[in-house]
């Protein structure tokens, strides 16, 4: 039995990040905001340098802060005048000098050194998926499609929107592709959109807890997913930009998942994202409901444990890891059987681009047509749940109005037992059909 499982623990993968990049810089170490700097002063001679229009990105390891330049006026846009650190990550610093600015002193790198893994196809798609979601399912097949939909705007562009319970796993694979590769990231809505503006050099972003938004902090969120979800390859920078840093962000490579739970687990349903998006913006996101949970006992025995020498242990693992996302990441394309086709003429023309994106990870993970026509099903079902999970509140609510307490608690406990809303639906459509009447109990429905 594999024991990938232990390896993708938060805890192990942490540890893994220490042991492999031991005095190296990671993501993990980046600071959430590019800075700016008009002046500072050399440590070293005393000297103060003014109008020096540094824009840089911060990186904290062990008590030191280092600049890390993102921006050169000197250079033409065309000569690397942005640099984008994610593209460099990790590094070793190899050359720098300490300044100070506002009483903190940090190390303005002057020589760094890219560190990363090569390609290597050192697991099959079909492989890599199935190791990266190793942990315990209800709905093994169903957390498949979600990781390659994860996979799909990580390796690709795409948007959507995702509902599921509480416990399916959904910040769990973001986290778990961050700690592996980086440039992955899960935020609460209720961000800046300067902080969303920032997070636009990641590839892949979901965002949560969209139903917290008010008034203009809602406005100014979807505003911000229409700018990104329509495939242009720049949107123009609508907060506060620095001097000489540009007012336009280049998005050609980033993916914003919408993420949240059932609109049956919130208690204001009337700030469910279906019910205050602007058609434009629902446009831009195909729904997709999963079901399922992660139930994987085992995890908390590697909570309790130390994980080094496991992690030591299992290092050559995760460098075939390391080696077989950067090879995907770089033949996603070059890889898809073009003798498979998914049919979505049914749906409007974004959501078709969207779900096509989508397709190719399920492409390359099939072995057989066969195969990848269930899992092009199990998609079109994730749509079809959608509505159905939209539908639930009200029908529960018509179908139970007259209903005694007791048996409406009876019936919503038989309800939740049940993890797909067509089954849902059919149950309340068929107690509708029995009927109900004082004194009478259900039809056809011997105990609930």
């Amino acid at each position: 039995m594999s024991e990938d499982y232990k390896l993708l623990h938060y805890k192990s993968l942490k540890e893994m990040n220490n042991q492999l990049y031991d005095g190296v810089l990671t993501v993990e170490h980046l600071d959430d905001e590019e800075k700016h700097f008009d002046k500072w002063k050399k440590l070293a001679t005393g000297e103060d340098e003014k109008e020096i229009n540094f824009a840089c990105y911060c990186l904290e390891k062990e008590g030191k802060k280092y600049l890390v330049r993102s921006f050169n006026p000197s250079k033409h846009p065309d000569e690397g005048q942005r640099l984008d650190i994610y593209d460099l990550l990790p590094i070793k610093v190899n050359d720098s000098y300490a300044v100070a600015a506002k009483n903190v002193v940090y190390e303005v790198a002057n020589d760094i050194q890219p560190l990363r893994f090569t390609e290597e196809k050192t697991m099959s798609f079909k492989e890599l998926v199935d190791v990266l979601s190793s942990f315990h399912h209800t709905k093994p097949k169903w957390q498949k499609l979600y990781w390659m939909t994860v996979l799909a705007g990580y390796f690709d562009r795409a948007y959507a929107r995702i509902s599921t319970t509480p416990n399916f796993g959904k910040d769990s694979a973001l986290n778990v592709l961050e700690l592996l590769k980086g440039r992955s990231n899960s935020v609460n809505a209720e961000v800046t959109r300067a902080k969303l503006e920032f997070l636009t050099t990641q590839k892949i972003l979901g965002v949560t807890e969209l139903a917290d938004l008010t008034g203009e902090d809602w406005r100014n969120i979807e505003q911000f997913l229409l700018d990104v979800a329509d495939f242009t390859p720049t949107i123009p920078k609508r907060s506060r930009s620095y001097d000489g840093v540009g007012e336009t962000l280049d998005i050609d490579e980033f993916s914003v998942m919408l993420l949240y739970n059932d609109l049956k687990d919130y208690n204001d349903q009337d700030r469910y994202f279906d019910k205050r998006a602007k058609s434009a913006v629902d446009d831009r996101f195909p729904p997709l409901r999963l079901p399922g949970e992660i139930d994987d006992n085992r995890l908390e025995s590697v909570e309790q444990r130390d994980v080094a020498p496991m992690v030591e242990e299992g290092m050559p693992r995760y460098k075939d890891m390391l080696r077989a996302l950067e090879y995907w990441e770089k033949n996603f394309d070059a890889e898809q059987n073009d003798e498979w086709e998914a049919d979505f003429s049914e749906y409007g023309k974004r959501w078709r681009k969207n779900l096509l994106k989508i397709t190719k990870a399920i492409n390359l993970y099939s072995e057989s047509e066969e195969e990848f026509n269930e899992y092009v099903h199990l998609l079109h079902k994730a749509i079809n749940e959608y509505d159905l999970m939209l539908q639930y509140v009200p029908v529960f609510e018509q179908t139970t109005k007259d209903m005694p307490e007791q048996k409406k608690r009876g019936l919503r406990k038989e309800l939740d037992k049940m993890d797909m809303y067509t089954d849902k639906i059919a149950l309340l459509n068929d107690v509708q059909k029995t009927g109900y009447s004082s004194g009478s109990g259900y039809k056809g429905i011997d105990d609930f």
